[in-house]
């Protein structure tokens, strides 16, 4: 094929619509329930851990603070930190690295199947042409983990900026409340709404450009650096796209996630009001397997959305030429049309 000929394929070959890119995503993500463990393990790996820990998650109060850390913490006021204090941070520190470390290599381990199996269901399903199905892909856990852990800079180093302002509203809570009935993340939100949301703009946007990153990296096989400028550039050229798809995918998981995490949450404290009160067995009983169904549930429908975003971004990145309808093309497309992802 001439250079020519070539070229014109290459500039007819545009990026799927945005809106069959979310039904093609659905569809992949319904008709294959058998990816719904491992995209599970990728949003537990992102840091969903936390998320499905909130209904039984007690968080402690000042008195309870400052009954288990308040001997270190005077020692290192008055310029002599104990040996106790010491070796607390430094073991806080080193688990805290660690679990972020292995949340990142489960993540880019959960991506990179999810990437491979999504466009393998899209092809045989004639969604997407099948060369856009590789069998296998680029990437070691090493280097996934090493993109996802740069993805994580951004939204930290939003999280330094605010730390002051977040630490005044947190201890203003804490210790002189303007109500109770509320929860604390909640009164902190009302009390600091602009710094709350820059963090979580800096977490989005950040998000967005490292799935871009991972995939440039699992499909196109370009090295780390390459992958994560490619990923910026992705969104630097096409923000509204990639805003509004990160947008939506984090909308459907708060819309699937989110009812069943209020509701396992009063169930968790139904079941802990009754064992308090020592009410009968099978009250205990009931309210306790309605917990943990309602729990279970939120697992579900998190990897549903998790499935659903791993797709999303996936067939984002497709490109389809002008000619293919739902992704069928010729036997001679095929073979001569290699238009990169």
């Amino acid at each position: 094929m001439s250079a020519t000929l070539l070229g014109k394929h290459r500039r007819q070959a545009e990026r799927m619509p945005w809106g069959s890119v979310l039904l093609g995503a659905l569809v992949v993500a319904f008709i294959r329930p058998g990816a719904w463990p491992i995209a599970l393990a990728g949003f537990l790996g992102r840091g969903g851990v936390l998320i499905v820990l909130v209904p039984v998650l007690v968080l402690p109060t000042p008195t309870g603070i400052a009954n288990a850390v308040g001997g270190p913490v005077s020692s290192f006021l008055f310029g002599s930190p104990s040996p106790v204090l010491l070796w607390t941070l430094a073991a806080i520190a080193a688990a805290t690295l660690a679990l972020v470390v292995a949340g990142a290599v489960v993540a880019g381990w959960s991506e990179r199947i999810g990437i491979l199996q999504a466009l393998r269901v899209a092809a045989d399903e004639g969604f997407v042409p099948a060369r856009h199905a590789p069998p296998t892909g680029g990437g070691s856990l090493v280097s996934l983990a090493g993109l996802r852990l740069l993805g994580l800079v951004p939204p930290l180093v939003a999280l330094l900026l605010s730390a002051p302002v977040l630490y005044d509203a947190f201890y203003r809570e804490l210790i002189l409340p303007d109500e109770l009935r509320s929860p604390l993340a909640l009164r902190v939100l009302r009390d600091v709404p602009g710094t709350v949301l820059a963090v979580a703009a800096a977490w989005l946007v950040a998000d967005a450009a490292t799935s871009l990153a991972i995939r440039r990296h699992v499909l196109e096989r370009r090295g780390v650096a390459a992958s994560w400028v490619a990923g910026w550039v992705g969104l630097i050229r096409r923000p509204g796209r990639v805003v509004s798809t990160a947008l939506a995918t984090t909308a459907l998981t708060i819309a699937l996630v989110g009812p069943a995490l209020v509701a396992g949450t009063l169930a968790w404290i139904r079941a802990r009001d009754l064992l308090r009160e020592d009410r009968d067995a099978l009250a205990i009983v009931v309210s306790v397997l309605l917990f943990v169904g309602l729990w279970l549930g939120g697992l579900v429908l998190a990897a549903v959305a998790a499935a659903v975003r791993s797709a999303v971004w996936t067939f984002e990145m497709v490109r389809v030429e002008a000619g293919e309808v739902d992704g069928h093309a010729t036997e001679g497309n095929r073979r001569s049309h290699q238009v990169p992802l």
